[in-house]
């Protein structure tokens, strides 16, 4: 049989003389080549005075092994595959159309066609398109290079993935310096990827990058005053899209923490751990803004990570108590009980302990947390709780005594009768930690704070059984136990731990548990 092409006519080269092809293929391909010729139209989105390609966009360094930001780059063909015969009628008409919709305008780029496809834009009978960016290469040659294949197919990934799109196309538009172009790229990569089905991993780095860039732009005076940052109109359930990581549920229990203040200090989780503030005036929508740094003085990394955290307790917390020595009362459904956040998302007790002994892993942690604080993120109740491998693990004694202080609501609780006295009423027990326990514990002292919070128990009703050497013969990193006291953890965990540490019962669980989940 004879052969057409040669060593460049396709990606194998020579290797088992796959450089040729069959010339009946090779005529018939250049015979479908004027399909694509004779459908040049003037289709909406196109400028008035050019034609538009089928299927042909701008190009986008994403999504493809050979990438390069450097390079000299055409433009990218789309090239669509059906599974059966259509006649050369219906092929006319599919190319001449050219339809791949993405929000209700026509995609312009290589990453806006992958979204089409994700949201079945396209027209029906298509199942996939092979994408070929045209580069310039070996020289001045302009060569259709493969890159890759994209099923037509819903990938719920495409809706999370609209809103971040915008901020990094606003990014764009300016000029930015070389390093957060390049953290750009990482990100449409990442984001190409999650919307061509590859699914919840792909979105965590999503996630995980985007985050970064946030943070890059942050920390960039040039690129600050070119964008504002970036705010959800919607706060997304990461939690249901994203793997059911333990290190996921962490993140997203500090990123969903939010007050309900109409007013006064931005002293929400964002502002206190990222460079963004809000501002808020009177009549008027609240408007975020670049800060010079966080509010913590750190930003967030995995070595950085617990520190910042109980710092951004040990700050929330001594503004609450400069608002009471200035005569302004803090407000209980505004700051919750002391540091308290009034709203976010609830956490196992497993995993809030996890994260306090350290069993998992920071920088991961870390990452979605960035991502989470830039993308918003929503409190769920649909998903799963994860598995830490330390489900059954007991509550730490220090853990166990100061989680009562944080309860958003009073605690039902039954104190236990003494031998030869009548049974004492239930009631319920409202207990106020120190504004000065977080600064106590980022200082390592812990037995003073154990001592502290054993003789606040004794005074509200709740005799202790444990004694203040108890409470901290296991040891515990100080920061850890600060930072994860601003988790939120249902109620009846923390009643649970109340009737560990002292001689009461509990009476009623405020709130109910998922069935099969150790609390």
């Amino acid at each position: 049989m004879g052969r057409a092409g040669g060593i460049l006519s396709s990606p194998g080269e020579k290797a088992d003389d796959s450089g040729f092809a069959n010339p009946w293929s090779f005529i018939l391909a250049l015979e479908g080549t004027l399909l694509f010729a004779s459908a040049v139209t003037r289709r909406f989105g196109a400028a008035a005075d050019n034609g538009a390609m089928p299927f042909l966009t701008r190009a986008s360094p994403a999504g493809y092994p050979t990438a390069a930001s450097d390079e000299k780059v055409k433009g990218e063909q789309w090239v669509p595959l059906w599974p059966r015969p259509a006649s050369l009628r219906e092929v006319e008409q599919l190319i001449g159309e050219g339809r791949a919709q993405w929000r209700g305008r026509q995609a312009r780029t290589g990453l806006e066609f992958t979204m089409a496809a994700a949201a079945l834009g396209v027209d029906r009978g298509v199942s996939a398109f092979r994408r070929f960016v045209i580069v310039q290469r070996l020289g001045q040659n302009p060569l259709a290079v493969p890159a890759g294949r994209v099923m037509v197919r819903r990938h719920p990934e495409e809706r999370l993935l609209r809103e971040p799109y915008d901020w990094i196309r606003r990014l764009r538009t300016a000029s930015l310096p070389a390093g957060i172009a390049s953290v750009i790229r990482r990100v449409e990569a990442e984001m190409c990827a999650a919307a061509s089905g590859g699914g919840p991993a792909a979105l965590r780095r999503f996630v995980i990058e985007f985050g970064r860039l946030h943070a890059s732009v942050a920390r960039s005076g040039a690129a600050r005053g070119k964008v504002q940052p970036s705010a959800a109109r919607r706060a997304a359930d990461w939690l249901a899209a994203l793997p059911a990581d333990p290190e996921l549920w962490v993140a997203a229990g500090f990123a969903s923490l939010r007050d309900t203040r109409p007013a006064g200090e931005d002293l929400s989780v964002r502002a206190l751990l990222t460079r963004v503030r809000e501002h808020r005036l009177p009549n008027r929508r609240p408007q975020l803004e670049w800060a010079r740094s966080a509010l913590t003085g750190l930003d967030i990394n995995s070595a950085t990570l617990a520190q910042a955290v109980a710092e951004a307790h040990r700050r929330r917390a001594m503004n609450v108590r400069s608002s009471t020595e200035t005569g302004t009362p803090p407000d209980r459904q505004a700051h919750g009980n002391s540091s308290t956040f009034p709203a976010g998302q609830v956490l196992p007790m497993a995993v809030v302990q996890a994260y306090m002994l350290g069993w998992l892993d920071d920088a991961l942690i870390a990452g979605y947390l960035n991502g989470l604080l830039a993308l918003g993120c929503a409190a769920t109740t649909d998903a799963t709780w994860p598995d830490t491998g330390h489900n059954r693990a007991p509550v730490h004694p220090l853990l166990a005594a100061l989680l009562p202080f944080y309860a958003a609501a009073p605690l039902s609780i039954q104190p236990l009768a003494r031998t030869g006295q009548d049974v004492p009423a239930p009631r319920e027990v409202e207990l106020s930690p120190s504004p000065s326990w977080a600064g106590r514990l980022i200082a390592g002292d812990a037995a003073g704070v154990a001592a502290d919070a054993l003789l606040r128990l004794r005074r509200a009703g709740c005799p202790p059984v444990m004694t203040p050497a108890g409470l901290t013969i296991m040891p515990a990193d100080g920061a850890r136990l600060a930072g994860a006291l601003l988790l939120r953890v249902p109620s009846r965990a923390r009643m649970q731990a109340l009737t560990s540490i002292c001689a009461v019962t509990m009476i009623r669980p405020a709130e109910p548990v998922p069935e099969g989940v150790p609390s």
